[in-house]
């Protein structure tokens, strides 16, 4: 259902859909990232504009994957970012593909784990035609640190600092513009850097 955003009083009712993980607006249209898919529908009537369906023989899919197997999934149960025209998704093998919101068409398609050296990457935000995320990556001259954990992780810890960076990817080919980063003491679960004691 749609509600307005004055009175809160109920507008529009769609069509019933399958269980979504994240919906976005933009320019009319609703964006649903649905069970394996994202769908399209007209904002004003309800209809639906486009799906795509995510299955081994396009160009989302893991490469060599089987169906069920290359859904497109990001931190965030398949979160997604629409700027200037294009929807923004993180596939299984780590990479950026941007969709067109008009008709649902690859815009590209661009291996940013292998491009960044790095083991995972997230979204932040996007915006003007670009995307900006965020990722971990090794010191090219390691330092250790040690302290209390706190109330949260309990006991006392050493870690190895990292390099926190932020990129900025072009939507138009899914390169990366820049670059910028900052020395921390990465103490995140699950990093080798990371020691309980």
């Amino acid at each position: 259902v749609a509600l307005s955003g004055e009175t809160g009083e109920q507008v529009r009712v769609f069509d019933k859909t399958p269980l979504y993980s994240s919906i976005r607006y933009d320019d009319g249209t609703l964006f649903l990232f649905e069970g394996g898919q994202i769908a399209a529908y007209d904002a004003l009537v309800g209809g639906k504009k486009w799906t795509i369906a995510f299955k081994s023989d396009n160009a989302f899919m893991r490469p060599g994957g089987k169906d069920g197997g290359g859904r497109l999934k990001s931190a965030g149960s398949g979160r997604m970012l629409i700027s200037s025209g294009l929807i923004y998704l993180r596939n299984d093998a780590g990479e950026m593909v941007g969709i067109s919101t008009k008709d649902g068409k690859l815009a590209f398609r661009s291996d940013l784990l292998k491009t960044l050296k790095a083991d995972w990457w997230m979204f932040r935000l996007a915006t003007d035609g670009k995307a900006f995320i965020h990722t971990i990556t090794p010191s090219p001259n390691p330092k250790t640190f040690s302290g209390d954990a706190g109330p949260v992780g309990g006991g006392k810890y050493t870690a190895t600092s990292a390099m926190a960076n932020i990129h900025a990817i072009s939507g138009k080919d899914g390169s990366v513009l820049w670059t910028q980063s900052a020395e921390i003491p990465w103490i995140r679960y699950g990093y080798a850097g990371y020691v309980y004691k």
